[in-house]
């Protein structure tokens, strides 16, 4: 049984791990090339199908980020693949895309074609090990892009130098608690802290001494700056 409005897929929000997997994009145009340029950053290995190509794919392509093959699509061209996006205007190159996807049990996009999408591109504010999502589920992309903007003024940035110098801390919060109960509520405390401020003000020792007290526990050497 489905909950939640009649026909409308509700989408789960995941995070995935492209770095050496096979991904197709089909269209080498505006849209495509904005598709490309995320999927580069994620260690992706990228197949380009289309006989034309914007100059930014055909640079992509000479340095060996993209495989472009100056052909029309065929549904074989999505074997070995775990994903496509179809950023075409053809609405029968985009169904034909969606079928061998389908056929194949492959995640497909159609870009702005929410009928043809096992799932969705959000709008993304990324600061380095931090990464914000907003979709709308195809609704209406302009929001979810507003909406990304607005949240992205508010967290600012720097998140990402703090969250490398949290990841610091992991091994001594799991050495230092049995339960994943406990684990969640010493890093709650550890956020609810000023540690991120005096990180943030230059004042990394400071911040350490915070943490260790958060967590209970003089932190150990390598732990500490």
């Amino acid at each position: 049984m489905r909950i939640g409005q009649p026909g409308k897929p509700r989408l789960y929000p995941v995070m995935i791990d492209l770095t050496g997997r096979r991904v197709v994009v089909v269209g080498a145009g505006s849209v495509g090339t904005q598709k490309l340029t995320a999927l580069v950053t994620g260690g992706a290995v990228i197949d380009v199908v289309a006989p034309e190509a914007t100059p930014a794919v055909r640079a992509l392509d000479r340095v060996g980020a993209v495989s472009w093959h100056r052909k029309l699509f065929a549904p074989e061209d999505l074997d070995g693949a775990v994903l496509v996006i179809s950023a075409v205007d053809d609405p029968l190159v985009s169904r034909a895309v969606w079928e061998a996807a389908n056929k194949r049990t492959i995640l497909a996009n159609g870009a702005d074609d929410p009928d043809h999408c096992s799932f969705m591109l959000p709008a993304v504010h990324r600061d380095g090990d931090l990464v914000v999502a907003v979709s709308t589920g195809g609704a209406a992309p302009a929001v979810a892009t507003r909406l990304r903007d607005r949240i992205a003024a508010t967290v600012g940035h720097g998140q990402g130098p703090w969250l490398t110098f949290l990841a610091r801390f992991r091994p001594l919060v799991k050495a230092s608690f049995g339960t994943y109960e406990e684990r969640r509520d010493a890093w709650y405390r550890i956020v609810d802290s000023d540690a991120q401020t005096r990180f943030q003000t230059g004042d990394p020792a400071g911040a350490t001494t915070t943490i260790s007290h958060a967590i209970g526990r003089v932190p150990k050497k390598e732990a500490s700056v």
